[in-house]
This record gives structure tokens, C-alpha cells and sequence, in this order.
């Protein structure tokens, strides 16, 4: 499904409060040992400069498993997040040709913003206004690639 002359309002901004680029991943096993991966994008240092985490895994059990959730935090936060909402027109009916977990097509094309990507629905907001008429709108979450 594609959207684009439906959404008649949309928000669009830059989010870089949870950009790490430097992950010092760490575990405490018995004995005791401690486990430790150190994770680094050097592209998004350089452009965003340093910007660390040490987060702790409770579950690890082996350096492997470790590496692989340092690495998964680097990769889902070495860039700023994209805060992204809209308003559909009020003729439409909720969920009306999408359902949750589907990947929609999302195009704007107005002004100083142009946005041709999918997104995927992982909720609903339902708001009602002054006058009782009420609005229900997609929460949309960037599909990483």
C-alpha cells in the first residue's frame, strides 16, 4: 500500500539522542569472569563524533553471543533515529487496506521535504477533538534495511 495524497499533516525531524557509536559490550560469568566487547563504527564517529554506551547482558553466556548484541546495538544506533508521524485525511477508515506489521510506502513530496520510503505499522493513535470527531492514525517505525 502506498500513501501520499491521503496525509494531509506530517511531523519529520532528526532524533540523535540515542547515537553510539563506541559499544563496550560487558558480561560477568562465575568464577568470576568478566566478558567484554568493544564495537566501533568509525564512519559514524567521524561524522558524529564519539559517542559510547557500556551497556551490561545479564543472559550472555559466551563471547560470541556478546560480540553478536554489541553488534546489534551499533547497528540499530550508530545513526540518529527518524521521528516521523502523519495525519491521514478523516475520510479514511482505520487500518483500511494495512494491517499491523505490514510495510507501507510512505511519499511526500512537498516543499523542502521529499520522502519516498517504507515504513512498517506497529500501532495506532486515536485522538478526538473539541468537536467529537475522531481521528485514527498509524504509528510508523523507519523499516531498516
Amino acid at each position: 500500500m502506498e500513501l501520499d495524497s491521503e496525509i494531509v499533516d506530517f511531523s519529520f525531524g532528526v532524533d540523535m539522542r540515542y547515537v553510539y557509536n563506541d559499544v563496550k559490550g560487558f558480561a560477568v560469568q562465575e568464577g568470576p569472569k568478566v566478558l567484554t566487547s568493544s564495537q566501533i563504527d568509525t564512519t559514524s564517529r567521524t561524522t558524529y563524533y564519539r559517542r559510547d554506551i557500556s551497556p551490561y547482558f545479564g543472559t550472555v553466556t559466551n563471547q560470541n553471543q556478546l560480540d553478536e548484541m554489541s553488534k546489534d546495538i551499533l547497528k540499530n544506533q550508530k545513526d540518529p533515529s527518524k521521528n516521523f508521524s502523519i495525519k491521514l485525511a478523516s475520510s479514511l477508515k482505520p487500518f483500511d487496506g494495512y494491517s499491523m506489521g505490514d510495510n507501507i510506502r510512505i511519499r511526500i513530496n512537498r516543499g523542502r521535504i521529499s520522502l519516498n520510503q517504507f515504513f512498517r505499522v506497529v500501532g495506532m493513535e486515536v485522538s478526538l477533538d473539541k468537536s467529537g470527531v475522531e481521528s485514527v492514525n498509524p504509528l510508523l517505525q523507519v523499516v531498516r534495511t
